[in-house]
């Protein structure tokens, strides 16, 4: 693809709203590195402020926490993973790969529709307090930081910049 008069590929005039979506997506990056985090170092903490955890402790023994105890964690592990191959999508968006800026798009608006059916959940992190409810700060922000990447990935400037890398 021929480059444009004067738009050079990469950074050399890349506009403040592309600039601006990276900031927000790496944010939300770092957030859910956090979030992770979290998880493991207090995975006991958060199961118990799940409804009927304690039933499950005290009718089914040890073996079904141990179940729900591993499903966590292996959740969490398998989201660090994910989260190392968006940031590649994340740098290539930056980059000017239109591709990259689309698939973002969809993976935004995926993790939006499917973190409005965890917004109960969020609501029993902020009743436990603690650790669940800084994971729950941690989800709200999770929602609101794409949002603000995807619009300024679609601002004006933004679009020059794709059109002409």
């Amino acid at each position: 693809m021929p480059q444009a008069q004067g738009m050079p590929r990469g950074g050399a005039n890349r506009p403040p709203s592309v600039e601006a979506a990276f900031w927000l997506f790496l944010a939300n990056s770092v957030l859910g590195l956090l979030s992770a985090i979290l998880t493991f170092v207090s995975v006991d903490s958060l199961l118990a402020t799940q409804p009927g955890y304690t039933e499950v402790l005290t009718e089914g023994g040890s073996a079904p926490a141990d179940f729900i105890r591993g499903t966590l964690i292996t959740a969490a592990s398998i989201a660090l993973v994910f989260q190392a191959i968006f940031l590649i999508f994340v740098f290539m968006m930056r980059n000017g790969r239109n591709w990259a800026r689309i698939l973002l798009t969809v993976l935004a608006v995926l993790g939006l529709v499917t973190s409005i059916g965890n917004l109960d959940s969020i609501g029993l992190q902020f009743e436990a307090g603690g650790i669940a409810a800084v994971i729950g700060i941690i989800a709200i922000l999770g929602l609101l930081l794409p949002i603000g990447a995807t619009i300024t990935m679609y601002l004006p400037p933004s679009n020059n910049y794709f059109k002409y890398n």
